[in-house]
């Protein structure tokens, strides 16, 4: 019996690099032995260690893999070692990491020989009629001669592909039209042993495919603009399945406009009820839709907090909104669903992209300082990818818009593995937009600059007991966010030492060449190990954020609160000496809370000279008239220590893995819960109390998903 292998793989040097459950290699696996008539033993494999022993043993006749930007190195490295000692398997490469251009794809391929073809589109029926071709003729050439639908190789130096064209002039790609089609990998029982992994999360799908046309994304292509779904029955059957065996608290859905369909409203219903009956999921990771808004709401509802709204608008400019061929709600609506959202358990984020087509440093700044004024609680800032398989990649839109552009590695996407007495050297590298005709370089690396304020001063409301202040004030907290930002330079030494440090790395991380950095850091002695150790290939943002979070909050604090009187001085507000102690006296408060994040184990009691409890909880929405003696003890619950150790030991606590958490979960969660000291007592080993209001809307397990 042929035996072949289906790898969706990750790197493992800092921690699990990409930590979902194989779930469309596990849909591959279901199509094949549903519909196939022959028979053949299919592995799936996640872990690289895992797949080059086996292959020693076994030697599978074909080996596929998955192509993502996160993974494509490491899975042609290893496709290139196993050609060197068994040039006759067959390696299949499918996934969206691969360009529209029929050019780009020719130089593609001609620079990866040891790809024999690669799948465009989703991979369940192109895999079946390779293997069945396979099984029958075991004959590479004679694979790319079939004219399988959806598949791209090289054959003596030319380029072979079957498929059509499509209005937006890219390739048509194989599509399955009804998930069910597919057997559940879960039901099958082909992906128990990577739900039994503590390290991994589940993956599910409520459909495929996206109607929105943007031109970064591998989604925005026409090929994919139609919607295909999965049925409740099946949805719910699954969910079970994963409740029934998986010890963890996370779900990740793999659609890109959740809430955005019907189906979506039952589907949270049935969510609501697994957890009731298995207490799983708590935390649920899914791009929520781009409009529909008022239903997704509705799904934060039905899910109780546990689902994130996003209104991930990348930009709130018109002209570069057109480039990108991407509309987004009205900002008026923006605005009041956020406010909406505000007044649920649920947490808000939006993103924006700098760089794209048409931005420069005003336009970016004023979509930022846009969505702090819409009040949502996260604002996340990223550098724009060029991904093969987006339009953005083509000559033609790089022409069009002046893109320039640079090369940085993957954070944590690199390694060395064993195989067979060698060590595979093996680093992600990413191409990102630092430059077009409207943004010069200098005005790049300042929105990073304000892009690493953002994060410090207004993400996850990490100073929301003074923002309330200002806001009571008539002031408006993004203009105090880019108060502080623009007193970078005279910032406490350690915080101004941060900011250099995070222009320098910003800067040093890029390189003019994807394959010299490639090619130095697999070559030079020990410059793979610098990145494994941590000492490079970080994310930037992530690791400053993490830095500063944990060994200069005293002084992100005081540059928070100097900086707020400086700025109510400057508006024409006057302290009265009642809120210049409040203000004294709120800045220790919240620096008790938020200090040493990760020292679950000591609670901490002082004094002060207002009721912070009875404030917090009323959100802070007004200033006392008076003073009022408390004493409080902060500390973390039960539940908060077991998800925060629950993190240190999935990531661990460099400052590599802190940053990885703090990207990932909201900053409320890692916060010193508190309360009046008569009023804390002791339950077993762990501190509570009964009047933590504050705690149960901001902190409660399950308020938030990851």
């Amino acid at each position: 019996m042929n035996t072949f292998y289906l790898c969706d793989l990750s790197h493992t040097a800092q921690g699990i690099n990409s930590e979902l459950v194989p779930y469309p290699t596990g849909c591959i696996k279901s199509y094949f032995h549903a519909n196939s008539k022959h028979d053949a033993e299919i592995k799936l494999f996640k872990y690289p260690e895992k797949l080059l022993s086996s292959f020693s043993i076994e030697k599978p006749s074909i080996v596929a893999f998955s192509n993502y930007m996160w993974n494509l190195d490491l899975s042609y490295t290893i496709a290139e070692a196993i050609k060197d000692v068994a040039p006759e398997t067959l390696i299949v490469f499918g996934g969206p990491n691969f360009p529209l251009e029929t050019h780009r794809q020719e130089i593609w391929l001609g620079e990866r020989p040891a790809v024999d073809i690669h799948v465009t589109g989703e991979g369940e029926h192109p895999f079946l009629e390779i293997a069945e071709h396979w099984i029958e003729n075991a004959d590479v050439n004679g694979v790319k001669n079939a004219q399988i639908y959806g598949v791209v190789s090289l054959l003596n130096g030319k380029l072979q592909k079957c498929s059509g064209v499509r209005k937006d002039g890219f390739d048509d790609s194989p599509r399955i039209k009804s998930l069910d089609s597919t057997p559940s990998p879960y039901l099958m029982g082909y992906l128990d042993e990577f739900l039994a992994d503590k390290n991994l999360v589940p993956l599910m799908e409520c459909n495929r495919g996206c109607p929105f046309t943007c031109a970064f994304c591998v989604d925005g292509i026409g090929a994919r603009s139609k919607v295909h779904k999965a049925s409740l029955d099946r949805l719910k059957s699954e969910l079970i399945y994963i409740a029934e065996r998986y010890d963890g608290k996370y779900l990740t859905l793999a659609d890109t406009n959740f809430g955005m369909y019907k189906d979506d409203l039952e589907f949270c219903k049935v969510i609501d009820e697994v957890k009731n009956q298995y207490n799983f999921p708590h935390h649920l990771q899914v791009t929520t839709g781009k409009n529909q808004t008022a239903r997704i709401m509705e799904a934060g509802r039905l899910l109780k907090g546990s689902l994130r709204f996003s209104a991930s608008v990348q930009s709130l400019d018109e002209d570069v909104l057109r480039n990108i061929k991407r509309s987004n709600i009205s900002y008026e609506s923006l605005i009041d669903v956020s406010r909406q959202v505000s007044n649920t358990q649920a947490s808000t984020y939006s993103e924006t992209i700098l760089s794209l087509p048409g931005d420069s440093e005003k336009k970016h700044k004023n979509s930022v300082i846009k969505l702090m004024e819409a009040e949502f609680n996260q604002v996340r800032l990223y550098t724009l990818m060029i991904l093969d398989g987006s339009e953005l990649a083509t000559d033609k839109t790089r022409s069009k818009f002046g893109l320039k552009t640079r090369f940085r590695v993957v954070p944590r996407s690199f390694g060395i593995y064993e195989f067979q007495g060698r060590q595979l050297r093996s680093v992600e590298v990413e191409e990102v937009c630092v430059e077009n005709d409207t943004l010069p370089f200098d005005k790049y690396v300042e929105c990073r600059r304000f892009a690493l304020s953002v994060t410090l001063f207004y993400n996850d409301q990490i100073f929301f007991e003074l923002t309330q202040f200002l806001n009571s004030k008539g002031l408006k907290v993004s203009d105090w966010v880019m108060f502080v930002h623009d007193k970078y330079a005279d910032f406490p030494d350690k915080l101004a030492q941060v900011y250099d440090k995070f222009e320098h790395d910003t800067i040093e991380e890029l390189s003019l060449s994807k394959e010299g950095l490639e090619e130095d850091i697999k070559s030079t002695p020990g410059a793979i190990e610098g990145y494994i150790n941590g000492e490079r290939g970080n994310n930037v943002l992530f690791n400053t954020q993490a830095q500063v979070y944990l060994e200069a909050m005293d002084d992100l604090h005081y540059v928070a609160f100097s900086g707020a009187k400086e700025f109510l001085e400057k508006s024409g507000n006057s302290l009265t000496p009642l809120e210049e102690t409040y203000l004294s006296d709120l800045e220790r408060y919240s620096l008790l809370k938020k200090s040493d994040f990760i020292n679950i184990d000591s609670p901490l009691t002082e004094g002060f000279n207002f009721d912070f409890i009875s404030l917090e909880s009323t959100f802070f929405e007004s200033v006392p008239s008076d003073k009022e003696p408390t004493k409080i003890c902060f500390f973390y619950q039960k539940w908060q220590k077991e998800f925060i150790s629950d993190q240190l030991k999935r990531h661990g606590e460099s400052i590599q893995s802190v940053g990885k958490i703090f990207s990932r979960v909201p900053i409320k969660k890692l916060q010193r819960v508190s309360a009046r000291e008569g009023e804390v007592k002791y339950d077993g080993d762990h501190l509570t109390a009964e009047n933590l209001q504050n705690d149960q809307l901001w902190f409660g397990e399950g308020s938030n998903s990851l």
